[in-house]
């Protein structure tokens, strides 16, 4: 029975993990340290943007929110800022995420707004926004095309708010952080993970 057991290397490391990650917290640390170091990370440049005034209000709204919930105070979280279109409606969603979960891939520029670090992806919209033809970098993750990354997506974001863009103006078209969430029924089929 000793030799067969020895022939078959992978009921081998089957139980040899089991053995070892088996519900210890130390083990359980240990494996997430290991998981943290192989992700891989590099300071990639992006497009440095401008806000300009006629966005300040909407931003203050949300790093005010934001700041107002125990749950994300103080923690270093990144803003990410897209542009959509959906059917007839220019959408500005913001997300608060993890910055240590940001794909390189996922956004084309940064801006800073009252200390508070936004990234920005999608239709860039000079009524809000002024790039003055400069780079900044910003530390984020390599995408891995031979692993499924499950970082990717609503698991990464903390808190949102989404706003329509129609004649220039943003109308708020709905919100989710720190439990308490509303969306505009005519927008409804656009939420956070979309």
């Amino acid at each position: 029975m000793k030799k067969s057991f020895i022939k078959n290397p992978v009921l081998l490391i089957i139980v040899f993990f089991l053995y070892n990650c088996g519900g210890n917290t130390s083990n359980n640390q240990s494996i997430e340290k290991v998981v943290t170091t192989i992700v891989k990370r590099e300071n990639a440049e992006f497009n440095l943007y401008e806000v300009k005034p006629n966005l300040y209000q909407v931003l203050d709204t949300v790093i005010e929110s934001a700041n107002a919930c125990q749950d994300v105070k103080n923690k270093n979280f990144v803003y990410g800022l897209y542009v959509d279109d959906i059917d007839s409606a220019t959408i500005i969603g913001i997300k608060l995420q993890d910055p240590r979960k940001r794909y390189c891939t996922d956004f084309e520029g940064v801006f800073i707004h009252k200390k508070a670090i936004f990234t920005y992806s999608g239709k860039f919209l000079s009524d809000f926004f002024i790039f003055r033809n400069q780079k900044v970098k910003f530390r984020c993750r390599i995408p891995d095309i031979l692993k499924n990354d499950l970082d990717r997506g609503a698991d990464n974001c903390f808190g949102f708010w989404k706003y329509a863009l129609k004649n220039n103006k943003l109308k708020n078209v709905g919100y989710d952080i720190c439990g308490k969430s509303w969306v505009d029924e005519k927008y409804s089929y656009y939420k956070a993970g979309n």
